[in-house]
């Protein structure tokens, strides 16, 4: 049973956001996966303080400018893990892991 590391596609139309999973290779993409290893959003979200109003200016942020950042979170150890048994990763996931 080959293993691949992917992204599965979640979320809306125009508003994507991808599990990195560990799913067989002859399975469609968002079928159900043998391991979630992370989650990923590509569209810049705001960053806001949890608790404080939007109007607030923290850390130095003017009433124009926001901040946002993409999210990328995942399990080291388990990719490793997966990597290690001779999954392998799409085109995609690598880059994806190069950039971070």
């Amino acid at each position: 049973m080959p293993v691949r590391l992917r992204l599965a596609r979640h979320g809306q139309r125009h508003n994507p956001y991808y599990h990195i999973v560990a799913i067989n290779a002859s399975k469609r993409r968002d079928a159900r996966p043998l391991e979630k290893l992370g989650e990923y959003d590509p569209i810049p979200r705001l960053i806001r303080p949890s608790g404080l109003p939007v109007s607030a200016k923290v850390f130095g942020t003017e009433r124009g400018q926001a901040l946002k950042e993409k999210k990328v979170e995942w399990n080291v150890e388990r990719i490793r893990y997966w990597l290690g048994v001779g999954a392998e990763p799409t085109r995609a996931l690598v880059k994806l892991l190069e950039r971070t």
